[in-house]
């Protein structure tokens, strides 16, 4: 669930369509070297589902692995999933709750219930994890181990990604014109960074800078903008304006590659660079590009299409030709790569 248009089209939708579809559990599982498919699924209509892309032999699973594994749905918009303490963490955000599963045959481990609107979950390394929120104005931390609540840090707004550094905590906020500090010991708000407005993606890079990227305000002509910040010296080595239009979706590659999305054309280039791509990294498509990440020396990329409809998710290599193409869930919003 990225944006409010989403929320938008899915409830103006027939409820009965999402119950059009009857699967029977198989029990499938997941194997190394594949790239799970996110799809959030249509706002209250609980059809979010996971489906599983092998690198190896470029095989595409159709199935619904939580649903496979468990005999029940996965509930109501996938937002994200996270590999923590040798599972995954399934944040699912209307349905309030964060499914953990085995990462090999997908059986649940836990829920974890205690939640308002979580977004994102971040490992923070010392056995919590710190979940951010779309509405409860709050950081919640959690045990790791057995999923019990264990306190909140309030901060107003809408919190997205985050990353943890030593005993810190960055985290962005789409609501805000600042990027906040935590310190993940004492549970306390050390700073706040001025950095346009509406950050909501956050990676670390291997000189353990963090790239941001925020959507701006239109309404206040403030720009969409990507950063990096030196957390150390806590000042930005690169920082650009996109435009008046939000970005889409951002991402980082362990390999220090940087895509991003924005008016609807893919976007490409690497950290040490010192200004913005002219020119797009991949076009070509009548849909509506959703998310972006790269793992094995592939770009994944999500069509969300209409957001009705199946989305579709295209397989590029490095130089933006397409190596594949298939047929995801409804509303296919990221990936999570099995090692």
């Amino acid at each position: 669930m990225k944006y409010s248009l989403t929320l938008l089209l899915g409830s103006l939708l027939l409820w009965s369509s999402c119950f059009n579809e009857k699967e029977e559990p198989k029990g499938n599982q997941t194997s190394q070297g594949s790239v799970l498919v996110l799809n959030e699924g249509n706002f209250q209509w609980g059809n979010a589902s996971i489906r599983s892309f092998n690198l190896a032999t470029n095989s595409y699973e159709s199935d619904d692995l939580f649903r496979a594994a468990n005999g029940r749905r996965l509930g109501d918009v996938l937002q994200s999933a996270s590999r923590i303490n040798n599972s995954i963490w399934l944040v699912v955000n209307n349905s309030r709750k964060i499914e953990v599963v085995n990462p090999t045959d997908f059986k649940s481990i836990m829920t974890i219930n205690d939640l308002l609107s979580p977004r994102f979950a971040c490992d923070l390394g010392n056995g919590e994890v710190a979940v951010s929120d779309l509405y409860s104005d709050s950081i919640s931390f959690i045990d790791a181990a057995s999923g019990i609540l264990l306190s909140r840090l309030y901060l107003k707004g809408w919190t997205e990604q985050m990353v943890a550094q030593g005993n810190m905590l960055w985290i962005s906020n789409q609501q805000s014109s600042k990027i906040y500090q935590v310190d993940i010991q004492q549970k306390t708000l050390i700073d706040s960074l001025d950095i346009g407005f509406g950050s909501f993606s956050m990676y670390e890079d291997s000189e353990k800078h963090i790239w941001i990227a925020t959507k701006g305000n239109k309404d206040l002509t403030i720009p969409s903008m990507i950063h990096c910040l030196n957390p150390q010296t806590k000042t930005f080595l690169f920082s650009e304006e996109l435009g008046e239009s939000g970005v889409q979706d951002f991402f980082v590659s362990a390999q220090n590659q940087v895509y991003y999305i924005y008016q609807n054309k893919l976007y490409h280039f690497t950290t040490n660079s010192n200004s913005l791509p002219q020119t797009p990294f991949y076009q070509g498509t009548d849909g509506i590009l959703y998310a972006v990440e790269a793992h094995d020396g592939k770009v994944f990329l999500c069509d969300a299409v209409d957001y009705v409809q199946n989305g579709l998710v295209t397989v590029l290599n490095g130089n933006g030709e397409i190596l594949h193409r298939f047929q995801a869930g409804r509303i296919p919003n990221g990936f999570l790569f099995i090692p």
